[in-house]
């Protein structure tokens, strides 16, 4: 249930058509509240450029054992991409991850502990934020016949310039089904909504600081082969940008140039302003 804007719910029915599963919701919404975050929302999401996300997600599963037994459709993903897309946020590289985590587990879990990482991988495909997703399924007991089940879901956004954590959230949710599929779909789709409001929330909060204060870019100038004839005149055109608050070289080096810059704008702005 979403703080604020579901005021109440009830489950109405649930089963499986093929290879899908659905729970069928009876829900009294407040519109009011919805209409006042999304315009918050598209303003907030235009101030920052309209970043583009990308989802690295794992889902596992808590067997009788005690040992973390991976999901190979993971629930999430869909319940999530959804929530994204609604608010109007552009996915990239969608297939990227899911490809990794099906085929290299080891590589994957690697992957998703680290931020550095997340944050390369999301600006090689074009994110601006990389978030990332942990979901952990456990039984809990039965409600008569069917399963009951709880889903712990961790989020965090990471600003794939800096490599810097925006945002980390965590909730449980509670589900019940037939069989476990159905009971853990019914948890993920309990918990998700408000876990992945409560992280929209503050990257936005986090994007509007940034827009007061300007944001920071990695950029990186190739073929600079001279340094006084390449690379200082750039990092000169740099310095005078309009709302350039400040032009740090990280390193020169190969014909290479690296810069970090806070900029009061978005990346599209700053381009703009390059070229």
């Amino acid at each position: 249930k979403s703080s604020g804007y579901i005021q109440s719910q009830k489950v109405l029915g649930e089963g499986q058509e093929k290879k899908a599963y659905y729970v069928k919701l009876w829900a009294k919404v407040s519109t009011y509240s919805i209409g006042s975050e999304l315009d918050k929302l598209k303003s907030a999401l235009k101030d920052a450029g309209n970043p583009k996300v990308m989802l690295v997600l794992d889902e596992t599963f808590l067997d009788v054992d005690g040992e973390l037994v991976s999901v190979e459709r993971p629930s999430i993903t869909s319940v999530l991409e959804d929530l994204l897309l609604r608010q109007g946020f552009e996915l990239i590289a969608k297939d990227q991850f899911e490809k990794l985590r099906r085929e290299e587990i080891k590589a994957f879990s690697r992957i998703l502990g680290d931020d550095k990482e997340i944050a390369k991988v999301a600006s090689k495909y074009g994110a601006e934020v990389g978030v990332v997703g942990t979901c952990t399924i456990k039984e809990i007991g039965k409600a008569g016949s069917k399963l009951q089940v709880s889903a712990l879901i961790n989020l965090r956004a990471v600003n794939a310039s800096t490599a810097q954590i925006m945002a980390s959230i965590e909730t449980i949710g509670k589900g019940t089904g037939k069989h476990m599929d159905l009971a853990r779909v019914s948890a993920t789709r309990d918990a998700a909504p408000e876990v992945m409001e409560k992280l929209i929330r503050s990257m936005v909060q986090t994007w509007q600081k940034q827009s007061e204060e300007g944001k920071r870019f990695r950029i990186v100038l190739v073929k600079a082969e001279h340094y006084n004839r390449v690379a200082r005149p750039f990092i000169k055109k740099m310095k005078a940008l309009t709302e350039i608050v400040q032009v740090k070289e990280l390193s020169y080096g190969g014909g290479r140039l690296e810069l970090e810059v806070i900029f009061k704008g978005s990346k599209s702005e700053l381009l703009d302003g390059i070229f």
